[in-house]
């Protein structure tokens, strides 16, 4: 829920984020401890939350939490004990039980929403009117956004060397968020091009993107190569049959595709 008079520049606002049906245990603002036991959750370390609420206390936001029957109140105090300013924690009980876990915000101006609404493409309106976004399957492409990488709508990322971002329903990642290695990301956007040249829908549009990329060495399809040799991935026999209509294209039916001087050699031979 966002509220704000566009004609008011230094408005501050709040930034409200409720998970209705939600309560949760006083152990997750424990560093390591987490409630989310399946798969299908977004986090897994047990940290997110309450980095969170310490990188909120540190930009001098205020922060309100209602969960279930508490409310908590993060800030940073100074302790005697370790000399430095630590997260802390209040709570109080409600008076009366909520069932969601609701976050308050304070503080949030115009430009934070902006730059939130960039980061969260789940959000109504984050995706500018004439963007393009191309869905395969429970993926998106997002030609737009260069090397912008989100999984689920949230940001993750930004690598320079990708032509394309990519809004990935799973990708693994590491405790700072960021994916584990370039090379599974590498890996995961060729199979999603893979997927789209085999998609009858998509093919003739995604062909003439997937051609440019090539001839650019982008790393959206520099992980292809293996996706064609080894046949793992969708729609392989359609990449073969597009990826050689290009090279005839481009080269003629007689033209022999090589890797290195001695392969040429062996080719002329």
């Amino acid at each position: 829920l966002w509220r704000w008079p566009p004609h008011v520049e230094r408005f501050k606002g709040t930034l409200t984020v409720t998970s209705t049906g939600v309560t949760l245990d006083r152990s997750v603002l424990l560093m390591g401890q987490t409630s989310k036991a399946n798969g299908g959750s977004r986090g897994r370390f047990g940290e997110g939350l309450t980095l969170a609420l310490l990188a909120l206390a540190r930009g001098g936001f205020g922060v309100r939490i209602e969960n279930g029957g508490e409310a908590w109140a993060p800030a940073l105090e100074y302790s005697d004990t370790w000399g430095a300013d630590v997260l802390v924690v209040s709570t109080r009980k409600l008076g009366q039980h909520r069932d969601h876990f609701k976050v308050e915000i304070d503080g949030v101006g115009p430009s934070d929403w902006e730059e939130i609404r960039r980061r969260t493409i789940l959000l109504p309106g984050s995706i500018a009117k004439g963007e393009t976004v191309i869905p395969v399957g429970d993926d998106r492409i997002l030609p737009d956004r260069p090397g912008q990488i989100f999984c689920r709508g949230l940001w993750i990322a930004t690598y320079k060397d990708f032509n394309c971002g990519y809004d990935l329903h799973q990708i693994e990642l590491d405790r700072d968020r960021r994916m584990v290695e370039e090379w599974r990301l590498r890996s995961r956007t060729a199979q999603i091009w893979a997927s789209a040249m085999a998609d009858d829908r998509l093919r003739a549009d995604t062909t003439i993107r997937v051609r440019t990329l090539l001839h650019g060495a982008a790393s959206d399809v520099a992980a292809m190569g293996d996706q064609i040799r080894y046949g793992y991935g969708m729609g392989t026999d359609a990449v073969k049959t597009a990826i050689t209509e290009m090279w005839e294209t481009d080269h003629g039916k007689d033209a022999v595709p090589v890797t290195s001087t001695a392969e040429a050699d062996q080719a002329e031979a």
